[in-house]
């Protein structure tokens, strides 16, 4: 069984990547706010630590039952591509620096 800590820590990230790729970021990008590459990688930060729990705890009910949703948002980011990619967060130092393995395709979105 999962505990409570660390499923609510997925719960959070789920909820802040969904309202980061959905709402923030077409905000920022409306506003023409200069925090966008903060939101950036906070999104992609979410990612990373959705990621993890689904490796750790894949055989979990709770989890499990939230990959699809974890995939469609992926979709989504995706398809904002052209959006993260067209900003200046040096994303190529971030993924050196924090080793950030390929298997993390949304750092790798070239």
């Amino acid at each position: 069984m999962i505990p409570k800590k660390n499923l609510h820590d997925f719960f959070t990230s789920l909820q802040e990547y969904e309202i980061t790729l959905t709402k923030i970021i077409p905000l920022c990008l409306k506003q023409g706010d200069e925090e966008i590459d903060m939101e950036i990688t906070h999104l992609l930060t979410c990612r990373d630590e959705l990621q993890s729990d689904i490796e750790r705890f894949s055989d979990e009910p709770q989890i499990a039952a939230h990959i699809a949703k974890i995939h469609e948002l992926d979709r989504k980011l995706v398809l904002q591509k052209e959006i993260i990619l067209s900003h200046n967060a040096d994303y190529q130092k971030w993924r050196e620096r924090n080793k950030i393995p390929k298997s993390h395709w949304w750092w790798y979105m070239t």
